[in-house]
């Protein structure tokens, strides 16, 4: 990415009001939701914390590195970088503590609209609680999909927290989220606990609340499962693995052991890569599987209209991967190359899209900045990023799916193309 081609979108007029005013007119209320009353209690302190000339060296930084690194300005047709910047700069310069710094850095990275680009300071949430201690999607209405609270089952429907609608409060703490599109940003909500109160009550559809308290630790223990996991479904030709993350190369090497080992002659391989967030790009196991189907993302912007590849949908697949959109960065590094190859079908959600090989910034007071700095293409020239990898075979998911005892429909759907030749679902 060059300097010319940053300048040419920084140049741009704005198509509508600032992202950046609307996280000024909200940040009062950010410190208020996330430190309540102790942000006040501390405020003269954490500015005696962040000098002028350290608000300034990172303010610098900042743009520099955006300038020099991003390379996703083409999915920001409207901003207008310049004007963004300046609002952004001013405002922090003035901010009256080290959280209202943070807070206004966090929210104008996030306006990048990027999954791999974000500011981040621990010292922000150093003195929170954290222990949400469940995760919300939105599927259409939002629902908890895993709990650790007795009190709050996977499947039931959000409808307010506070007394106010939930969606209303989603809207107004978005600016925080650093995500490549809205869907995923809905889906990483939970992923911040400081966002919500320290003690809140959520209302559910059947009209009952539940009382979080974040002070406390959840009822359920935490249950460690292994990355790796393999076993047989029908001895001899039917295997499982699942593929938790990628954030170990032993996770990889153990995958490559099952491929390799007892499963090289599994006719079906069912490879389960559903809420792996990433880590690193597994491309010895790729190769392992694939051989010279194994692909690489395309890093440089079609000059013409995208072809489609020319795939038909494979009738007896050797892999069937199954995908959500918790499946990110290196898990679809990983999936990508399947989804062109007549050995493989790929059967759930699309995944969440994005990746990027970020440029990172470290100023050794726990803040830090990640400015991703490689866009990818199909290698068909499709876009990618905010986007994902569409599967062959689409579930569309709901509550009920999060219910305990509920179904796998993912799950039956991969066993049915296994053992009817591709069909079934």
């Amino acid at each position: 990415m060059s300097m010319q081609f940053a300048c040419d979108r920084c140049s741009r007029p704005l198509h509508s009001v600032s992202v950046l005013a609307s996280a000024l007119a909200a940040i009062s209320f950010i410190v208020l939701l996330m430190f309540g009353p102790r942000a006040e209690a501390s405020s003269q302190a954490l500015s005696s914390e962040l000098t002028p000339t350290l608000r300034e060296r990172v303010i610098t930084d900042i743009d520099r590195s955006i300038r020099r690194n991003f390379a996703h300005w083409q999915g920001l047709p409207d901003l207008n970088y310049e004007a963004a910047f300046d609002e952004y700069r001013v405002a922090a310069l003035a901010a009256p503590d080290r959280r209202s710094f943070s807070l206004l850095s966090e929210a104008f990275v996030a306006s990048l609209q990027n999954g791999h680009t974000q500011f981040n300071d621990q010292f922000l949430y150093r003195s929170d609680p954290g222990n949400l201690g469940f995760a919300l999607g939105d599927y259409g209405e939002w629902v908890v999909t895993r709990s650790r609270r007795p009190d709050l089952p996977t499947g039931v429907r959000v409808v307010s927290i506070n007394g106010e609608p939930f969606e209303d409060f989603y809207q107004r703490v978005k600016i925080q989220l650093n995500a490549s599109s809205d869907r995923a940003r809905r889906s990483g909500l939970t992923s911040y606990a400081a966002l919500f109160p320290v003690r809140f009550e959520l209302a559910f559809e059947d009209g009952r609340t539940v009382t979080v308290d974040r002070t406390e630790r959840p009822n359920a223990p935490t249950t460690a499962r292994p990355q790796v996991v393999n076993y047989w479904i029908d001895q001899g030709t039917i295997a499982y693995l699942r593929i938790g993350g990628f954030g170990n190369r032993e996770y990889e090497r153990g995958a490559i052991e099952a491929v390799t080992g007892p499963y090289s002659n599994a006719e079906s391989l069912i490879v389960d890569l559903r809420g792996n967030g990433g880590g690193n790009t597994p491309s010895r196991l790729g190769r392992q599987m694939l051989g010279r189907e194994w692909q690489s993302w395309r890093t440089s912007q079609p000059d013409e209209q995208p072809a489609p590849f020319p795939r038909t949908q494979p009738t007896a697949p050797r892999y069937i991967l199954l995908i959500d959109r918790g499946c990110g960065s290196a898990c679809e590094d990983f999936a990508m190359p399947f989804s062109l190859s007549q050995q493989a079908v790929l059967v759930g959600e699309t995944t969440g899209g994005t990746s990027g090989q970020p440029v990172i910034t470290d100023w050794d007071n726990g803040m830090s900045l990640w400015v991703s700095s490689r866009r990818q293409w199909f290698p068909d020239g499709r876009e990618f990023e905010g986007v994902g990898i569409a599967p062959d075979f689409p579930i569309l998911l709901t509550a009920n799916d999060f219910a305990a005892g509920s179904r796998d429909r993912i799950m039956e759907c991969a066993l049915s193309i296994a053992r009817h030749n591709g069909t079934g679902c």
